[in-house]
């Protein structure tokens, strides 16, 4: 269904495009081609919600979500409060437990896009990645001896998951 709302999209888009560009629009062909576009962006839509199981309770979602940014940022305190006194295996472990969450998260995205929508989505999943990145800087900083910065890094992840 995706392959076919893609050339249904584009076709219209096409179609229209070589419309626009006549010295006279002849609107009875334009307008049936925009509505072939608009099809595809719907049927595309569709795929989507599909795609993501439909659409769960608004409170299971946005619980599902805090519960583990609330998870996630509580390893990272735990991090920070002690990450002189752990040893580096321990420090790895506790990372990958994060990494595990956020993969979840990450994994549920087309849930989140369909029920924040792409704007809401884009203002969570900014900051994730952001987190993420540092967290995977903190990894390697602590594979290579740079306590410093492990502790830097894990201060930017939870400020970023905040």
């Amino acid at each position: 269904m995706r392959r076919l709302a893609m050339f249904l999209f584009l076709a219209g888009i096409c179609a229209g495009a070589m419309l626009a560009i006549k010295p006279k629009i002849p609107w009875s062909l334009f307008t049936p081609a925009l509505a072939v576009a608009l099809a595809g962006v719907i049927l595309f839509r569709l795929h989507t919600y599909k795609t993501s199981g439909g659409l769960p309770e608004t409170k299971e979602i946005d619980g599902d979500l805090e519960n583990l940014l609330t998870a996630i940022t509580q390893e990272l305190s735990v991090l920070i409060a002690r990450d002189n006194n752990l040893e580096t295996e321990e420090v790895k472990e506790k990372i990958e437990k994060i990494e595990m969450m956020i993969a979840e998260i990450v994994e549920k995205r087309n849930v989140f896009i369909t029920h924040f929508g792409y704007e809401t989505f884009s203002r969570i999943f900014v900051p994730l990645a952001q987190g993420e990145r540092n967290l995977h800087r903190a990894w390697s900083a602590l594979v290579d001896g740079y306590h410093e910065e492990v502790r830097r890094s894990l201060m930017e992840t939870a400020s970023s998951f905040r």
